[in-house]
């Protein structure tokens, strides 16, 4: 396993399972040197796959984060206090980063991550860099009717992405 301690690994997931699921994590994605994207996260499970440790994080396919991960293989989940940022949440979840800059928007600061080459936020309590491992398209065909009923009718579906986590920043 990674050189992440199961002690930090717990407190991690309590901690953000402790938010879910209402808003309080900011997925960060793009390039340090490039362009960057903030986008809510919603949908999200931890795990041990492949005996590293894991998250998983559903991004739609239509979002612009998308776009960035299919180009990038790393990102940041930053947890921010709430209440004090629930402005910032809802402004990152309802503008998308193709057209706007989310950063000057929310005035958050990016800060150089340990290891990914991907920011951090410095008002996030606890930061995980992690490095994507595997991805995975959702289809129609796999999910039941009472799933795609109450989340797809529009047949925007998700991609799943598993990612190594390979650093927990915590404040």
């Amino acid at each position: 396993m990674s050189n992440i301690t199961k002690d930090q690994l717990n407190r991690a997931v309590f901690e953000i399972l402790n938010v879910m699921p209402g808003p309080g994590l900011l997925m960060l994605t793009g390039s340090d040197a490039e362009k960057e994207n903030l986008i809510t996260i919603g949908w999200l499970q931890f795990g041990i796959v492949w005996g590293e440790p894991t998250v998983n994080v559903f991004v739609r396919q239509s979002r612009y984060s998308y776009e960035l991960l299919q180009k990038y293989d790393e990102f940041t989940i930053n947890l921010l206090p709430v209440p004090t940022f629930n402005d910032v949440l809802s402004k990152c979840a309802s503008s998308s980063g193709s057209y706007t800059n989310k950063f000057k928007d929310t005035n958050l600061t990016k800060v150089k991550s340990k290891i990914v080459n991907c920011s951090s936020i410095q008002e996030a309590s606890m930061v995980l860099e992690c490095k994507i491992i595997f991805k995975h398209d959702v289809s129609i065909n796999e999910l039941s009717d009472i799933i795609v009923n109450k989340f797809y009718t529009d047949g925007d579906y998700h991609q799943i992405i598993t990612a190594k986590i390979i650093n927990i920043k915590e404040k």
